[in-house]
């Protein structure tokens, strides 16, 4: 019989068997529903209403919740809410007691993926929302989770597809708790991963600070989402009032939209920028048209009001991304209302921020590199259509990389090229590797290796109408070699690669590779992430994005410029060249929150060319604090002082601002060196008046004779009032002892001479005899005889100027070798011990 024959009945035989077995007992002979390598069975942590994740009660809006497996969420005990029928399963909760009344807005669907849009957007992220299908209530309690529930919203499948999306209006201070259900049809199932993950997003439906006597408080740095929804038509201007215009490529309007006020107050003398940026339309549809404007007072009623601005802004029309203000005097205690409004009809949502220090323009002429200006990051500059900008890069060496971009978004025609050159040469070139939301016509460079000779950022107009402002945004890099080098897997946040830099060399090995890298960042600081896609300038480019994630992993921001062309042709010997050039993204993003975030890079979705090298660099600026109250600090970190100094000095800097009075604790802690023992303890408050930016502290050190080892205490800073803790807050003091260390004393000894020596001592005489040592002092022989001492080996011997006549000394010391001589004072000097010991019993701490 044929081989393949034989296995015939067999088949039939395995067949027939699954026929005829019980299921039940088959089934046993099956693998689980759940495989192995599936999540544990564990409900999620906010798996009931005693558990339930917090929302912050004043955001920042928009606010994702953290992203979680419901598989083995259970729903005993749980409400049943009124729109999902009665087979709801799986649910988790969120509590959130809102800081202000108001109407806000839950939804677990992905509809704020801006993916529709003609226009990318990037803010809100999307949620996550796996589970195919969620029912979502909101219920208040006026007993916390003990409950009862009382139900305050409800829906199903309000939300893009099956998910779910409800507003309600909430009241200041009272707790609500918001559950997220799954629903089934027919009989309860559980979810299946990886369709089984659910995240709520949370946002204000309407706005709050309408009218300008209800208006947010902007501070330096902050970055506040805001939505004009829910908001009327309060404020409008003349189409002709100056302010409009006062600036290049800003156009009148009467701004007759719907508006919403936040207020300034400067705290110091300055010129102060105000941005509105992130916006985007909130139904996906038409074109976000954005005013931004200031007014100096407040007027009454519900308007429309005409009011007359201290400065407007209206550069860029339909579909805008920015508008910005860029430099405006003020002085202490000056407020401002920024009024961002709309053209027409638009509705949209967006973020505001106001940015202080380096906002003037750069001084002109700059239009050589032998005029250059010197740059700062993140400093405003301004632009017209036959202008040429020079910026100097700060010191570096041969090899060294440079990252910059300039952030076009303001500009009312970005077209706007950026070079690195030196004197002569152009070292690279770009005019279009930004992504719309930074001016897609812009220029960015990325890992642009330097010379040892002076380098330049050169930027100018392409063509076109003039443009005004631009940001620059720049960092001088090592040479490659210092980045650290992926490890793999790295695909994963937790799996990230970490570097002290923020710098880092990889590889896309596939288009389905993906890298991710971990940093930490602080509220107000803004994010300068670029990549170079040719980093060995060989004209291979790597075609890439780049994704900036939350600490639970979610999508905050989107750069995937479609550009990626390359040339390693020489720029040299022009400032116009056009080559070398190589792909290049960037993006820049003002951090809300405190904490870690990851950049994942992978290959560009718009090109094939998505394997290759690449060389990033993630910076982080801190937000300027120009005028603000600064923070406290201790200098130095640690300090070393003798025992015998006295005092222990160190300093209090208040950096980072120095505005309104401030106070800061300041004590001591001991470690080895004991409060009251080895220093004097300190506790007391420094007041540091407006202005005041340093103060000395002096801690006294106690010279106590004891032999003993270097010890330490600490000094630390705490309770900052009317300013903020820096960096150190705690300094550590060495005191190094003294006392082990041997002195050279100059004693005075009264000789009295005598011609019979003591017999239990070494006898000293002028002439030849030989004395007779005592046996435990050590005999010297005088230096006139050729005679031989023998010394007690753990004894000195010196030589002092006396008399011929016969000394006594102490038993204990040193016996000395009198020289003839008339009789003096002598002079000893012991070399490895005093001339007189004292035993002091040890005393331990």
């Amino acid at each position: 019989m044929p081989t393949r024959l034989r296995w015939v009945p067999v088949v039939c035989g395995l067949l027939a068997l699954m026929l005829f077995v019980p299921m039940a007992v088959f089934g046993a002979l099956l693998p689980p529903a759940r495989s192995v390598a599936s999540a544990p069975l564990v409900a999620p942590p906010n798996d009931d209403a005693a558990n339930a994740e917090v929302i912050p009660a004043t955001g920042p809006f928009p606010y994702l919740t953290s992203l979680v497996d419901v598989t083995d969420a259970t729903a005993v005990g749980d409400p049943t809410p009124s729109c999902g029928g009665l087979l709801q399963s799986n649910s988790v909760w969120y509590r959130f007691t809102p800081s202000n009344t108001g109407s806000y807005r839950f939804s677990t669907s992905g509809d704020d993926l801006r993916s529709i849009s003609p226009i990318p957007k990037f803010a809100p992220a999307p949620t996550s929302t796996s589970l195919p299908d969620t029912v979502l209530a909101v219920y208040s309690s006026s007993n916390g989770a003990a409950g009862p529930f009382t139900q305050v919203a409800c829906d199903n499948d309000g939300g893009a597809g099956f998910q779910s999306e409800t507003t309600a209006t909430l009241i200041g201070g009272q707790d609500y708790f918001i559950v997220v259900t799954k629903w089934n049809s027919g009989a309860v199932s559980a979810p299946v991963a990886p369709f089984s993950g659910v995240q709520l997003y949370v946002d204000y439906a309407s706005a709050s600070n309408d009218l300008c006597t209800a208006a947010l408080p902007l501070q330096l740095g902050d970055s506040l989402a805001g939505t004009t929804v829910g908001a009327t038509d309060n404020y409008q201007a003349s189409s002709s009032d100056p302010a409009w215009t006062a600036d290049l490529g800003s156009f009148g309007t009467t701004a007759d939209g719907r508006d919403v006020v936040y207020s300034f107050t400067a705290p110091t003398t300055g010129t102060y920028g105000f941005r509105l940026y992130d916006v985007r339309d909130t139904v996906e549809i038409g074109s976000p048209n954005p005013a931004l404007y200031l007014i100096d007072s407040c007027p009454g009623g519900a308007g429309p009001t005409t009011v007359t601005l201290v400065a407007g802004a209206n550069r860029t029309g339909g579909n805008a991304l920015s508008e910005i203000i860029k430099a405006r005097p003020m002085v202490p205690g000056q407020t401002v209302y920024a009024v961002v409004d709309a053209v027409g009809t638009s509705v949209f949502g967006f973020r505001i921020q106001v940015d202080a220090a380096d906002l003037e323009s750069p001084l002109e002429p700059n239009n050589t590199p032998a005029t250059a200006s010197t740059p700062s990051e993140g400093m405003y500059g301004t632009l017209s259509s036959s202008d040429i900008d020079f910026f100097t890069l700060p010191a570096h060496s041969a090899g060294d990389r440079v990252f910059a971009m300039i952030d076009g978004s303001g500009l009312n025609s970005a077209f706007v090229q950026l070079r690195v050159t030196t004197s002569v040469d152009t070292l690279e070139y770009d005019s279009g590797d930004n992504d719309v939301q930074f001016g897609s016509s812009v220029g960015n460079v990325a890992g642009t290796t330097l010379t040892a000779a002076d380098a330049f950022l050169r930027i100018n107009h392409s063509f076109g109408s003039a443009t005004e402002p631009y940001r620059l945004f720049y960092a001088v890099r090592p040479n490659a070699a210092e980045a650290t080098s992926e490890v793999e897997p790295n695909n994963t946040v937790a799996q990230a690669g970490s570097s002290p830099l923020n710098y880092f060399s990889g590889t896309l090995s596939l288009t389905s590779d993906v890298d991710v890298y971990t940093f930490d960042a602080a509220a107000g600081d803004t994010v300068f992430a670029s990549l170079s896609g040719d980093p060995d300038h060989t004209a291979t480019a790597l075609n890439a994005r780049m994704e900036l994630l939350d600490a639970n992993g979610n999508l905050l921001f989107l750069v995937n410029d479609p550009s990626g062309s390359a040339s390693n042709a020489s720029g040299a010997g022009s400032l116009t060249a056009s080559v070398p050039n190589s792909p290049g993204e960037a993006l820049l993003y003002s951090i809300t929150a405190s904490g870690t975030y990851y950049l994942r890079v992978a290959a560009g979705t718009t090109s094939s060319n998505g394997a290759g090298d690449y060389l990033l660099s993630i910076s982080t600026f801190a937000a300027p604090n120009f005028g603000g109250p600064g923070e406290f600090s201790l200098d130095p970190a640690t300090l070393s002082v003798n025992e015998n100094a006295g005092t222990a000095t160190l300093t209090v800097q208040r950096s980072g601002g120095s505005a309104g009075a401030a106070s800061v604790d300041v004590s001591t802690q001991s470690n080895t060196a004991l409060a009251g023992l080895d220093f004097t303890p300190l506790t007391t408050t420094l007041t540091f008046a407006d202005g005041e930016t340093s103060q000395s502290i002096a801690i006294s050190i106690t010279d106590d004779l004891l032999p003993e080892s270097d010890e330490t205490f600490t000094v630390t800073l705490s309770n900052a009032t009317g300013a903020t803790l820096g960096a150190p807050s705690a300094s550590v003091v060495t005191i190094l002892d003294d006392d082990l260390q041997t002195p050279t004393p100059t004693p005075t000894m009264v000789v009295t001479p005598t011609d019979t020596p003591t017999p239990t001592v070494a006898t000293s005489t002028p002439t030849p005899d030989t004395p007779t040592p005592s046996p435990t002092v050590a005999t010297s022989t005088p230096t006139m005889t050729p005679d031989t001492i023998t010394p007690t080996p753990t004894s000195a011997t010196s030589t002092p100027t006396m008399t011929p006549d016969t000394i006594t000394p102490t038993p204990t010391s040193a016996t000395s070798t009198p020289t003839p001589s008339a009789t003096t004072t002598p002079t000893s000097t012991p070399q490895t011990s005093n001339p007189f010991v004292v035993y002091l019993p040890l005393v331990l701490k």
